[in-house]
C-alpha cells in the first residue's frame, strides 16, 4: 500500500505529482470532485490509513470517545487543524471523502470557536474515500499540501 515515496493506493484516485485516476491518467476537476457530491476532509496518519484501508473502514479513537469522527469542510480548515493538533508529526495524510458514498450520517456542527465542522456519526467506510493526499510539514510546525 505504501512504499517509501510511492503514492498510497487503495482509494479510487490518488495524488502523486498530479491528480491520477486508477488507469494512471490525469483526472480532471469534474472527476476529482465527483460531480455534485459534497466533499469533506479527514486527517489521518499514514500507518492508520494503511490499517484502515486493509480493514475497509476508518475507526479513530474519537468515534468511541465522542461518538463521531472529526472532519473539515475545506483545505484551509484542515490545514489549521493539522497545525494545531499534529504539529511536527511526519506521515500525515488528508483524505477526501464523498459524503454521498458514506454509510454513516454526517452532521455539520459548531465548535467552541464557532466554526462549523462536519462530523461522521459512525465508521468511515474506505469506499467513500476518493483521494488520499500526503501532507508536508513546514518549518513553522504547520502543514502544506504538495503543489499547493
Amino acid at each position: 500500500m505504501y512504499a517509501g515515496d510511492q503514492p498510497i493506493l487503495g482509494s479510487k484516485r490518488f495524488l502523486d505529482s498530479g491528480l491520477r485516476r486508477n488507469d494512471g491518467g490525469l483526472a480532471n476537476e469534474e472527476e476529482m470532485r465527483g460531480g455534485n457530491m459534497a466533499i469533506i476532509l479527514h486527517l489521518i496518519q499514514k500507518d492508520d490509513w494503511e490499517a484502515a484501508s486493509a480493514a475497509g473502514e476508518v475507526r479513530p479513537e474519537s468515534l468511541a470517545e465522542e461518538g463521531f469522527i472529526h472532519c473539515s469542510s475545506d483545505e484551509d480548515q484542515a490545514l489549521a487543524v493539522a497545525g494545531r493538533l499534529y504539529s511536527g508529526r511526519e506521515g500525515m495524510l488528508l483524505l477526501e471523502v464523498e459524503t454521498d458514498l458514506l454509510n454513516a450520517p454526517v452532521k455539520r456542527e459548531s465548535s467552541g470557536s464557532g466554526q462549523i465542522y462536519p462530523h461522521i456519526y459512525g465508521v468511515l467506510n474506505t469506499s467513500a474515500v476518493t483521494l488520499v493526499r500526503p501532507m508536508e510539514a513546514d518549518a513553522s510546525g504547520g502543514f502544506r499540501l504538495p503543489g499547493g
